[in-house]
């Protein structure tokens, strides 16, 4: 479970630049959480402090189990190492950031195939579209086994059949207890309605 207890969170001492306004939320295990809304309204400032990547002004986020693993995936095309093939990659990242040899096992190689990354690891990351780079981040972030899985806008510029693809793996993996949260972002209200178990809308967060 994730807990969030009146966040807030401002990038100026002016009281109408606070991004986030004493946001508390309880989110519960095994869903696929959306957070909906729109510019400036502060999903990924708020992903970002539940990743641990910026600290709230004030207000806390506690986790249970409290060493959960999180793993934050934006949509940044310079994630990559370009002149190195894209399982190079994964390789590179997972050891750097576990210090364990990377073992591409038979569930990621089951995902890769999936998601259509099977044929494309022995390519230079700079060799692949903007959607493909988008659904290696993915596989990258599970890679790490994470409890806590953050997707801020990565489903933009990958297919229909891709994302529907996406949602099913993580479904799966949060039936098998692989992953305990999910949490995505994203302006198609439509999608997050077919994709999530709950939408959460910032602007109502935010009204405190």
């Amino acid at each position: 479970m994730i807990f969030l207890n009146n966040i807030y969170k401002s990038f100026s001492n002016k009281p109408s630049k606070k991004v986030l306004t004493n946001i508390s939320l309880e989110l519960q295990d095994k869903k696929i959480y959306a957070f909906y809304g729109s510019n400036g309204s502060g999903k990924t400032t708020l992903f970002k402090i539940i990743a641990g990547l910026i600290a709230q002004d004030s207000g806390s986020v506690a986790f249970d189990p409290v060493k959960s693993n999180v793993c934050y995936v934006a949509s940044n095309q310079r994630a990559f190492i370009n002149r190195i093939t894209a399982y190079e990659n994964l390789d590179y990242f997972f050891t750097a950031r576990t210090g364990r040899k990377f073992i591409f096992n038979k569930r990621l190689k089951q995902i890769a195939n999936i998601l259509g990354l099977s044929a494309l690891l022995d390519r230079n990351v700079s060799n692949l579209s903007t959607g493909e780079i988008q659904k290696l981040s993915i596989l990258r972030a599970l890679i790490y086994k994470p409890d806590i899985l953050i997707l801020d806008e990565t489903f933009v510029s990958i297919d229909e059949v891709s994302i529907k693809n996406i949602v099913k793996i993580l479904q799966e993996e949060i039936v098998n207890n692989s992953l305990k949260n999910v949490l995505i972002s994203s302006h198609d209200i439509n999608f997050l309605k077919q994709s999530s178990d709950s939408i959460l809308h910032m602007e109502s967060l935010n009204a405190g």
